[in-house]
């Protein structure tokens, strides 16, 4: 629902608070054409930079971040699982038949599988670091939910609007970590059940 959200500076919203968003590694920094696919357990130099950027960029904002990541995959999904194992493996053949010079880059992107040992590598990062993180039970979307809703965080962060629907009190959208501008949405703003399952993220 529209009329629920407002346009907000993040960094003036968060300064003094504790923020939770989930961790999901961004394939996309992970390949390039001519580079191919990273090893089986590495972080791509693109993707950890990523990472830290943000999470410095929270710290600068005044903000203590806690991340979320995914944890086992819930036993209703492993139908969607085995859909997308065969969407990858149909994207990594398409890339191997690509051009000549140079595979394509979208469909190398598709082929991507984020492994666990990936995720260990940042945790370990994050120890360094001193940054807090939790490995969700099941999907991170319900545990950020659980914590914010507990008081143990203030706000998330997230590009998901199933935040929305699971009943996490106060959610940034559209987050802008270069001006700071985003979109904040309070469950106590919110009407009717069904209009909360409109809201636009």
């Amino acid at each position: 629902m529209k009329g629920a959200q407002r346009a907000v500076n993040f960094v003036e919203c968060v300064r003094g608070q504790a923020v939770g968003g989930c961790i999901r590694l961004a394939p996309w920094n992970g390949v390039s054409a001519r580079g191919g696919l990273c090893g089986r357990n590495d972080v791509h130099p693109g993707v950890a930079a990523d990472f830290n950027r943000r999470a410095e960029w929270l710290l600068r904002c005044g903000a203590t971040p806690t991340f979320v990541f995914d944890g086992a995959r819930l036993p209703a999904k492993d139908a969607t699982a085995a859909s997308r194992a065969l969407r990858r493996a149909k994207a990594f053949a398409d890339a191997e038949v690509g051009s000549d010079a140079e595979p394509c880059v979208a469909d190398l992107r598709a082929a991507v599988k984020i492994e666990w040992g990936m995720v260990q590598l940042l945790i370990a990062a994050l120890r360094t670091r001193g940054f807090q993180y939790v490995v969700a039970p099941y999907e991170a979307d319900s545990q950020l939910v659980h914590l914010c809703n507990t008081g143990c965080i203030d706000a998330v962060i997230t590009v998901d609007s199933d935040l929305v629907v699971l009943g996490a009190k106060t959610i940034y959208f559209r987050v802008n970590y270069y001006t700071g501008d985003a979109v904040v949405l309070h469950r106590k703003d919110l009407g009717s059940a069904d209009e909360a399952s409109n809201v636009e993220a």
